[in-house]
């Protein structure tokens, strides 16, 4: 059930203490329920962590209770990141919520 869900974004101290991983925080919850709506299915896990790595080679990986993600692709800092680098975090990050739910079918 995507009410109860724990969502956590982890990263670098810094990028958390300076909120860049607030904005993929804010959109999990909203795009799983899409997403459980959509095919009708439900998130398999009672939380969803996704990690920042600074140098991860893909773009992102889902794995089971862990999504890992290159800074780029999760992090934003509205103060010095455009909007292109906002919507790369929104589709990475749904993408990758999808291969979450759909593999629950």
């Amino acid at each position: 059930d995507t009410n109860c869900l724990q969502v956590r974004i982890w990263a670098r101290r810094k990028a958390i203490a300076e909120g860049h991983g607030n904005y993929a925080l804010s959109v999990t919850g909203p795009m799983l329920k899409f997403f459980e709506r959509y095919y009708n299915a439900s998130y398999p896990l009672s939380k969803s962590d996704q990690i920042a790595l600074p140098d991860f080679n893909a773009g992102a990986m889902e794995n089971w209770g862990l999504i890992t993600y290159r800074e780029t692709a999760l992090l934003y800092d509205p103060a010095i990141s455009s909007v292109g680098n906002k919507e790369r975090v929104l589709t990475v990050v749904a993408h990758e919520l999808a291969h979450m739910v759909v593999c629950s079918l």
